[in-house]
């Protein structure tokens, strides 16, 4: 299980990057948190919404379904995170 936090913890670091880089939003890591919402509180729109999936998709090697790409699965970071977790990388 040590290990399962672990990659968590790692996985959600490297989604606060992309997420930082993609969007280029001028904000602290710490400042995203799990109730973080994109739309509202990082100011995503379509454009910057296409360059996070990219992002994401080619640092973690995956490819997000369609039938994902609804915005229930997108609406906080936590929803992100735990899309990517249980569902792309397996890991818990």
């Amino acid at each position: 299980m040590k290990n399962a936090q672990l990659q968590k913890y790692e996985i959600e670091k490297k989604i606060k990057s992309i997420m930082i880089n993609c969007l280029k939003i001028d904000i602290n890591e710490d400042d995203i948190t799990p109730s973080t919402n994109l739309v509202t509180d990082l100011k995503i729109n379509s454009m910057s919404f296409v360059q996070l999936i990219i992002g994401i998709e080619e640092s973690f090697g995956i490819e997000i379904d369609d039938e994902d790409l609804e915005i229930d699965n997108f609406e906080t970071y936590e929803s992100l995170i735990d899309l990517l977790i249980y569902k792309y990388l397996k890991i818990i």
